[in-house]
């Protein structure tokens, strides 16, 4: 927990959380949008419906994965993460200190001792990629926040 809350403090962490919780239920006007998929660890359909937080889920009758069962399209997803709220609150995460998060993220990767490229999705503006790359890792990221494209173009991260 004491690292939890020198990485990022339980006020922050409520704030997140309550922004990202407001996007989301708004998001739900969507819904006739979102797109029906299967248990995305053993591809069952089988299960039993829940709403968590107004989102359709289902409980995997096969494996036991509690999953969201609608998902937004991609032009609805890039609508959230360009929302106001969530975009605000990333670029207020992206200017605090991160070097114990990415510190133990790199060494959980290094002790995979895998080779070839790391690919991060949902990269922000690239800091971590950025730290790998400096650690001399092949690493890329994907991201569908604008803002957080514009500041990884300003700040040279990639």
């Amino acid at each position: 927990m004491d690292r939890l809350i020198k990485n990022r403090s339980i006020e922050l962490a409520n704030k997140i959380y309550d922004a990202r919780k407001s996007a989301a239920l708004e998001f739900l006007k969507y819904e006739k949008h979102f797109l029906k998929r299967k248990c995305p660890i053993c591809f069952n359909d089988k299960g039993r419906s829940t709403k968590i937080f107004g989102y359709q889920c289902k409980e995997c009758d096969h494996c036991g994965l509690l999953y969201v069962e609608l998902l937004p399209n991609s032009k609805h997803l890039n609508l959230f993460y360009n929302d106001h709220r969530i975009s605000g609150m990333n670029h207020e995460l992206w200017q605090r200190d991160r070097s114990i998060e990415f510190d133990q993220k790199y060494s959980t990767i290094k002790s995979l001792s895998h080779s070839g490229k790391i690919i991060e999705l949902g990269s922000g503006p690239g800091q971590f990629v950025s730290f790998l790359n400096q650690k001399g890792l092949d690493a890329i990221g994907y991201e569908i926040d604008s803002n957080a494209c514009k500041e990884a173009k300003k700040t040279v991260y990639l």
